[in-house]
């Protein structure tokens, strides 16, 4: 048990190794955030390279080169001269934030009074030359969500200006119960473009009309009422009795006119010379005295069987035309239409001496 008032004294090696491992961990942090002699070298031989790949004209490569070099060790010169080269490939937006960090830099205490009398105005040239895209959604719009070349941007930005770099872009807005929109856009520098996006609401999610009353339903229901009362089974069967009917009422009149016409051959063959009033069955076709004689009796005997046949497909046509409208007759009177006893309104009125009866058909 310690004695009241007993403190512990700090041995003085305990204390020389709690300074000496201060001094090794302060020694690496400053070595680790202090490059080396040769990584100085490096970062400036990659500088001059991408010098010169700049004065060729390839950007590209020049601003990875710049990028080795700022891993190496970043100063305001790499980022400013990084901005430049991002802005000729068209990233306006980052050599926008390479500005912005080369003037961090500057702020925070690195000398570099050559970037700084440049580092403004080349600033200010390049918002001019940023375009901006406002997208608008439909304001009933719910859950509207919006993607810029496959990134997600916050829905806030929605009706808000958004700078992006100039060139193609692919706009795609979705909400719910609607139809995704999509817009494929050239922006140029410079640009502001305003989107309207057409969000169309798909078919389920449309609302069902409300059901007509009063004389709107009358109207509503009066295309049904025609739909009802258009050809059925009865109505189908009735069109073809009516067609056979005609039909043979055509043909019955066709070949009666036919015979008729015939009729007119035969008896001007009979009082033609050759035969002179002979019926073409007596003896003098039955034994034709000469050649003439002969072929008179075959044109004569040949009328007769034409007018013959004629007469019995007349006959055969009319019977058709008499059992079709039979048919036709009967359907109609023992099939009704279901719409006749609707259509039909019958009145008993009495009166003296008897009753009368009135209806509408």
């Amino acid at each position: 048990m310690r004695p009241p008032g007993w403190t512990r004294r700090a041995s003085p090696r305990a204390g020389r190794c709690r300074c000496i491992a201060l001094a090794a961990f302060l020694h690496a942090v400053v070595a680790h955030a202090e490059p080396s002699s040769g990584d100085i070298a490096s970062a400036r031989r990659l500088f001059s390279e991408a010098a010169a790949l700049r004065q060729a004209g390839q950007w590209s490569d020049a601003a990875a080169k710049l990028r080795e070099a700022i891993a190496i060790k970043e100063t305001p010169g790499l980022r400013f001269h990084l901005a430049h080269c991002e802005e000729q490939v068209g990233h306006l937006l980052e050599a926008r934030d390479d500005y912005d960090r080369a003037d961090a830099l500057i702020r925070e205490g690195f000398a570099a009074p050559d970037v700084g009398a440049l580092l403004e105005p080349a600033r200010v040239a390049l918002r001019e030359r940023i375009p901006t895209l406002v997208v608008r959604a439909p304001s009933d719009a719910r859950a509207v969500g919006l993607t810029i070349d496959g990134e997600m941007i916050a829905t806030e930005q929605l009706g808000s200006p958004m700078k992006l770099d100039p060139g193609n872009h692919t706009i795609i807005v979705s909400a719910a119960s609607r139809a995704p929109f999509r817009l494929e856009l050239t922006l140029k520098e410079g640009e502001d473009r305003v989107v309207e996006a057409q969000l169309s609401p798909t078919l389920a999610s449309r609302p069902a009309l409300p059901a007509p009353q009063g004389a709107a339903a009358a109207r509503h229901d009066a295309p049904q009422s025609a739909e009802k009362r258009g050809f059925g089974l009865r109505e189908s069967i009735l069109v073809a009795e009516g067609v056979v009917t005609a039909a043979g009422i055509g043909l019955g009149v066709a070949f009666l006119l036919q015979v008729n016409s015939r009729s007119d051959r035969i008896a001007q063959l009979n009082n033609s010379p050759p035969l002179d009033g002979t019926s073409g069955s007596d003896s003098t076709c039955a034994m034709p005295t000469s050649d003439r004689v002969a072929a008179a009796c075959g044109e004569l005997r040949q009328a007769i069987i034409d007018r013959n046949d004629d007469r019995v497909f007349a006959i055969t046509g009319l019977v058709v035309a008499g059992v079709g409208a039979a048919s036709l007759v009967t359907t109609w009177l023992a099939w009704p239409s279901p719409h006749a006893k609707e259509a039909a309104r019958v009145q008993m009125i009495p009166v003296i001496g008897g009753a009368v009866v009135r209806g509408a058909f």
